[in-house]
C-alpha cells in the first residue's frame, strides 16, 4: 500500500504540482490522479446506478 505521506510519493508530487501551476483547472484536467471518474461508459455502470438510486 502507498505511503501517500511520503514526500516523494505520487500523491505529494501531484500537489506540489497543483501548487506550482498558474492554472489548476487546467493541471487537474490534464493530470488525472486516482482512479477515473465512473460514467455511463463504465462497464459496471448498471450497478452503479442501482446503488446510488437506493441511496
Amino acid at each position: 500500500m502507498p505511503d501517500h505521506t511520503d514526500p516523494n510519493g505520487d500523491l505529494c508530487k501531484y500537489l506540489k504540482g497543483v501548487a506550482e501551476v498558474e492554472d489548476v483547472q487546467s493541471y487537474v484536467r490534464d493530470n488525472a490522479f486516482g482512479v477515473p471518474a465512473i460514467t455511463t461508459s463504465h462497464p459496471h455502470w448498471g450497478n452503479f446506478i442501482l446503488v446510488f438510486v437506493h441511496l
